[in-house]
């Protein structure tokens, strides 16, 4: 069996999405994957048919993982924040020579991983979004002092398999997780509110549902396609005393904006709280 050249620790479905980005992509420089996870049925997906040949093993433990990779593979952080100080310890002892670790663990810095692990490595702490699972995610990047230029190449690599990544300090991956983490969750309470108002106005729920989603898409694409801002499109649809118009204004006079406003800045404070 070939030395695996990633090492993913955790594989629940951002792992997965992840994972699937890397393999539909082709050979790469993390061509052999190894991956742990305590659950079988997790476990039992990596071995399907979809990842014949880049799947080197699937393990219940750390150790037996690490044990799979080359000595100097990444080792990529795919686990919830309550369950890395529980493994933390047995990876640090696995880790061995410096290398590369990136985490896609929110809240949980690349200080308290560093001091978890209580070894020497070169740190990227990174956050993806839901969309990746359909390779239109956007994931945030931050490069710890100690990692290379080829590190972030191999990372960068990695997650634009499942979208776009921007780099960023540290310190703003919190609002990020507010602003883009939590993003889709605002898309869908958008969606809901204009389901229950095309149900209010008449339609059946299954038409205003159809009516709605395809509304979305539609303006999504709009927004992907044009060089336009976000208010300046919003302006080139409003026209003055119109019906859209008189929509805007009850949005503002009910301070709709602020309240999302609001919102992202409460995502990102509580993402302060989970770092501790």
């Amino acid at each position: 069996m070939s030395n695996a050249d990633l090492i993913v620790i955790g594989g629940g479905n951002m792992a997965g999405a992840i994972i699937e980005g890397v393999v539909d992509a082709g050979p790469t420089s993390a061509t052999r994957i190894a991956i742990c996870d305590i659950l079988e049925e997790r476990r039992t997906r990596f071995l399907s048919e979809r990842f014949r040949g880049r799947i080197v093993a699937a393990t219940a433990t750390v150790t037996e993982a690490m044990a799979a990779g080359a000595p100097s593979a990444p080792v990529l952080l795919c686990v919830k924040p309550q369950v890395f100080p529980k493994i933390a310890p047995e990876l640090g002892d696995s880790l061995g020579p410096p290398r590369l670790v990136a985490s896609i663990m929110a809240g949980v810095s690349m200080a308290t991983i560093s001091r978890s692990l209580g070894a020497e490595m070169r740190l990227i702490r990174l956050m993806p979004n839901l969309p990746a699972s359909l390779r239109l995610g956007v994931t945030a990047m931050a490069v710890g002092d100690s990692a290379t230029r080829e590190d972030v190449a191999l990372i960068r690599m990695i997650f634009e398999s499942c979208g776009s990544v921007v780099e960023m300090p540290e310190d703003l991956v919190d609002g990020f997780t507010g602003l883009a983490g939590s993003g889709p969750a605002y898309v869908f309470y958008l969606a809901e509110a204009m389901i229950r108002a095309g149900i209010e106005v008449g339609f059946d729920a299954e038409t205003a549902d159809a009516i709605v989603r395809q509304v979305i898409v539609g303006a999504a694409a709009m927004l992907s396609d044009s060089d336009a801002s976000a208010a300046a499109m919003r302006r080139a649809v409003t026209s003055p005393k119109g019906t859209t118009a008189a929509a805007i204004e009850r949005l503002d006079a009910d301070k709709v904006m602020q309240s999302l406003i609001g919102a992202i800045e409460a995502a990102r404070d509580r993402g302060h709280e989970l770092a501790g």
